[in-house]
């Protein structure tokens, strides 16, 4: 106990300024010494692919149209981003809950850990949404905490704009509208407060509507009018194609739907992509079918499906059109099975197991009726966190098994809740001892 204590009164200890300077100036450095990652899905938003989500794609173009395509330039600005971000977060949850300095430090460590080079650097030095999509979640969640816990109604409306900016980054971030509106309707209910409810309500409507139509706006721009490509329907039957067999070919009256599921079936027969096969080799930690999906959805939709619509004359209009059909027509008819993958993508992949998942749901009913009853900031704080986390992972596992590169966002919150709920058991501890 002795050591925690010197540990969170670490000012007494060492420069806590020196230290938040020389960790972001080793992220900083960091990134701009190691050379820019081009992944696969980063020409999309280079080339400013109108099925991309729009804000990162200007982004690089603004860029490219000052610097020309200097990627290490990007990659300096996108670590300034990041940094900042960080920075603005944790003094927010400063001034909200008196973190003390070694707390403080902690946290923005574990923020900064995404943006360590060569071991995640989603944020940093990869040329991805992710880049610019961190550090606008950071915003919105540092002024939604603002908003909601120190009641200012203009970091409410900072927080819409952020919410929008980031879903006009990643469409995952759709999720944080839905948020949004459950935050109105409790400062309506609980705080009762109808009238600033209202004005909020209708000021959230406009931030949607804005955002939609900037999207659209983006799509048009660049398609002349044309429907962008989309892989939602690439997305969505990746689970009918993991759980069904030969004879679900049936259910299809189309024929060109009914030879893409058989020969996709086959495809994966033969390269030993279907659950069956894996089980013969597989850990038995990953024999459940949410782990086993985990494991076989990149080989599925990359290497089987893609091969197999490559064969088919078809434009990706009237693909999009197949599949997501043919994804409505295999559930309807097996509801059961594609609920069941569903819970088990929520449950099963998050971070370690299904324990984990179970006790965020926990926590979250557990601050629930701890800030009904007390109406305190941290309950508040909890529930909205682990809300937060909940929201994005039952959005992504309706499409694709929940993995780190779409969670990590909410999960570092988590690991920042954790932080301050030990620094206030100590401090509790603390005040009893002494």
């Amino acid at each position: 106990m002795e050591t925690l204590k010197r540990f969170i009164n670490f000012q007494n200890l060492i420069n806590f300024q020196n230290l938040t300077a020389l960790l972001f100036l080793s992220i900083f450095i960091g990134n701009i010494l190691v050379a820019p990652i081009i992944a696969p899905d980063s020409g999309g938003y280079i080339i400013g692919n109108p099925a991309r989500s729009p804000l990162y794609a200007l982004f690089l173009n603004l860029f490219f149209l000052v610097f020309g395509k200097n990627f290490s330039i990007i990659v300096a600005a996108q670590a300034l981003l990041n940094i900042f971000s960080i920075y603005f977060f944790t003094h927010t949850l400063t001034k909200i809950f008196n973190l003390p300095r070694g707390i403080q430090l902690l946290t923005q460590a574990t923020l900064s850990i995404i943006c360590i080079p060569k071991i995640f650097g989603y944020t940093t030095n990869f040329i991805l949404s992710e880049a610019l999509a961190y550090p606008l979640f950071l915003m919105f969640f540092a002024f939604l905490s603002r908003g909601l816990l120190l009641k200012s109604q203009k970091s409410l409306f900072y927080s819409f704009l952020f919410a929008s900016l980031a879903f006009l980054t990643r469409s995952q971030f759709v999720f944080l509208f839905v948020l949004l509106a459950l935050v109105v309707l409790y400062i309506a209910f609980f705080q009762r407060k109808v009238f600033k409810s209202g004005i909020l309500f209708v000021g959230l409507l406009a931030i949607i509507g804005g955002s939609f139509a900037c999207q659209q706006a983006y799509i048009y721009y660049k398609t002349g009018g044309k429907k962008a490509n989309s892989y939602a329907g690439i997305q969505l039957i990746a689970a009918p194609l993991f759980l069904g067999s030969k004879k679900d070919a049936d259910i299809f009256d189309d024929p060109i739907e009914r030879e893409i599921f058989l020969k996709t079936l086959e495809k994966m027969e033969t390269q030993s992509f279907t659950k069956e096969l894996l089980a013969e080799k597989a850990w038995p930690a990953i024999l459940s079918d949410g782990n086993a999906f985990m494991e076989l959805y990149n080989p599925i939709v990359h290497l089987s499906l893609n091969h197999v619509l490559a064969t088919m004359p078809m434009d990706a209009e009237k693909r999009e059109y197949h599949l997501v059909r043919m994804t409505k027509k295999w559930s309807w008819h097996h509801p059961i099975k594609y609920a069941q993958l569903y819970i088990a993508n929520i449950f099963e992949n998050n971070l370690m197991s299904h324990s984990f998942t179970l006790a965020l749901a926990f926590l979250a009913l557990l601050a629930l009726f701890y800030h009904i009853r007390y109406q305190d900031t941290l309950s508040l704080f909890a529930l909205l966190t682990v809300t937060t986390a909940l929201g994005n992972l039952s959005l992504i596992a309706f499409f694709e098994p929940a993995m780190r590169r779409y969670t990590f966002y909410t999960d570092v919150m988590l690991a920042i809740l954790f932080l301050i709920l030990m620094d206030k058991a100590f401090q509790a501890h603390k005040r009893e001892t002494f």
